[in-house]
């Protein structure tokens, strides 16, 4: 084999190689965004929830909203990746939860 060929193999090899890599994690991705307020409230709420909703089904990872701080215990928050908050105000978390 010419030594081109060989290394086209090996570049292609390699591609195959790493596009198996990256895409073997299959793995369920789960958010929970959570916009408690206790003083101000933003207008932007609804429309931040709804995007990120629109984003969970575009790629594939489940969301979950609550305005509920009772969530924030260990065994609830086992269950998702990632948490965001999405504008909260004041002191929406007791010692505990924090």
């Amino acid at each position: 084999m010419k030594k081109r060929y060989k290394y086209l193999l090996a570049v292609l090899l390699a591609g195959i190689g790493a596009f198996l890599y990256f895409t073997r994690d299959k793995r369920e991705i789960n958010v929970l965004v959570f916009s408690k307020t206790e003083k101000f409230r933003h207008e932007s709420i609804a429309a931040g929830k709804a995007a990120i909703q629109q984003l969970g089904k575009q790629h594939g990872f489940r969301v979950d909203t609550t305005e509920q701080s009772e969530v924030f215990t260990e065994k609830k928050l086992s269950s998702y990746n990632v948490i965001v908050f999405l504008n909260t105000t004041g002191d929406v978390l007791n010692d505990a939860q924090q």
